[in-house]
């Protein structure tokens, strides 16, 4: 006889799901109007908007966080394309007449919107990211959507908040997708943003927090593609009256094609291109990104200096360092033309020896070793020791320089008290012939030879400056 098995079944524990545990059901729209009857109850007095957002403020703010935002910009629910939900009931009001897109659009009225945006996230923290986020991913990207006075307000509020450090610039980054760039909005909303931004900061303020996300170079990316240049850069925000960006991005343009430079000269110190070349490559670089000549020369000393490994230990570093600038003498020279460059590579010098300890006491080997490969003239030590030094390490670079100074002047008024005392003489009958039939010594080769017993003596006395 077979016994029956029995059947599986399931065992466990019935649990209960507690009233305050069920999930409502989401309902923007009475959310909506709820907002709604608060704005348009306070009307243009935004301070008491604010306190009726707080004291009214409850956990449907955390459910409903990204609707809260959208109505006090837009007036309602925003849609992806940028336009206003009316909701399932056409004869409700589905947007309020009190937002910052149907404000009057002056200063003081927006101020009074960023404020209520400020006392509504300090009293819920939770906010501030969400209204980063949608500031982000929503609100700028739809943009296509609004009303033109509405872009100007979101464009002018956008530069308070930045200010006051409420929003950051990553929230620009949608500025610079195909839809907004190929219709000019992007380039309009950056104007109006920037013309507010000047007014209450500065363009320091505008650089850093636009550096602080990536996008200090991203400004031409503004125009569409076929109007990317220069010229159209410069005529757009000159009309504008906005001279402070087109200054900024030529700054960075420079800046950019300096460090091209830098990395250039570095590249071709370490295939060992002769000094001709580099020199050749460099005057074009110079000519197509019109750099001056001062900038060329500092990024030709960062190359080089940048390409060595030197040694810490104080007795070799000098022969070291002297022998792998000695090699590069020309190529500095080249570019040493005016006083200008000059003072500028000096200043330079002066900076890095102040800025790398170990090179304090090479500053005027340096100096030396420029001025007798025709990198410095006499004139441009002097007028950097008189009076175009930097404060860096002032007092230990004028010491190590002042002999070669006191020398120069000293060799000055001899030759003033030489070339007085060959006026005062009568010529002679002998001289007078001489000066009449022989050939007399070429003037440039009296003068090579006065140069070459200069730099001699400028090098004697720094030596025993040294000893």
């Amino acid at each position: 006889m077979s016994k029956k098995v029995a059947k599986p079944t399931l065992t466990g524990q019935r649990i209960k799901t507690r009233k305050r545990d069920e999930k409502q059901k989401l309902d923007p729209y009475d959310f909506r109007q709820k907002i709604i009857d608060i704005l348009n109850t306070a009307g243009n007095n935004l301070d008491e908007v604010s306190l009726q957002l707080i004291q009214k403020g409850s956990q449907d703010y955390r459910t409903y966080a990204d609707s809260l935002i959208h109505i006090l910009l837009t007036g309602g629910l925003l849609a992806p394309g940028g336009t206003i939900i009316e909701g399932p009931d056409p004869s409700a009001v589905y947007r309020a007449d009190v937002c910052v897109f149907l404000a009057p659009g002056d200063d003081e009225t927006l101020r009074g919107y960023v404020q209520v945006f400020h006392q509504l996230i300090r009293r819920h923290r939770y906010l501030e990211r969400i209204f980063q986020d949608e500031m982000k991913n929503r609100i700028i990207p739809c943009m296509k959507g609004y009303k033109d006075q509405e872009r100007i307000n979101l464009a002018r509020i956008t530069a308070m908040w930045m200010t006051a450090n409420q929003l950051d610039a990553s929230c620009l980054k949608h500025l610079f997708t195909d839809p907004l760039v190929k219709d000019d909005l992007a380039l309009g909303f950056a104007t109006e943003m920037f013309r507010t931004w000047l007014k209450l900061s500065n363009i320091r303020d505008i650089r850093s927090k636009l550096t602080a996300h990536g996008m200090e170079g991203k400004l031409m990316l503004l125009f569409p593609l076929n109007k990317r240049s220069m010229d159209n850069f410069e005529k757009h925000f000159s009309e504008a009256g906005l001279e402070q960006i087109i200054e900024y991005q030529k700054n960075y343009h420079l800046d950019v094609s300096k460090k091209k430079l830098q990395v250039y000269v570095k590249e071709c110190i370490s295939e060992e291109k002769s000094a001709k070349e580099i020199i050749s490559s460099c005057e074009e670089m110079m000519k197509a990104d019109k750099l001056n000549e001062h900038d060329v020369v500092i990024n030709i000393w960062n190359a080089i200096m940048d390409n060595m490994a030197f040694t810490k230990k104080e007795d070799v570093l000098s022969a070291q360092a002297l022998r792998h600038l000695k090699a590069y003498t020309p190529l500095m020279a080249a570019f040493t033309r005016n006083a200008k460059s000059e003072i500028a590579l000096m200043l330079r010098i002066q900076e890095y020896c102040y800025e790398n300890m170990n090179f304090m006491n090479l500053f005027w080997k340096i100096i030396k070793l420029f001025y007798f490969d025709d990198v410095l003239s006499e004139d441009a030590i002097k007028l950097w020791y008189t009076k175009k030094h930097s404060s860096k390490g002032r007092n230990v670079f004028l010491e190590q320089i002042k002999k070669m100074v006191e020398w120069f002047e000293s060799a000055e008024t001899e030759s003033e008290e030489e070339d007085s005392d060959e006026e005062n003489k009568e010529p002679t009958q002998a001289t007078q012939n001489g000066a009449q039939g022989e050939d007399k010594k070429p003037e440039n080769e009296n003068e090579e030879e006065e140069e070459g017993d200069a730099k001699k003596g400028a090098g004697d006395a720094a030596e025993n400056d040294e000893a």
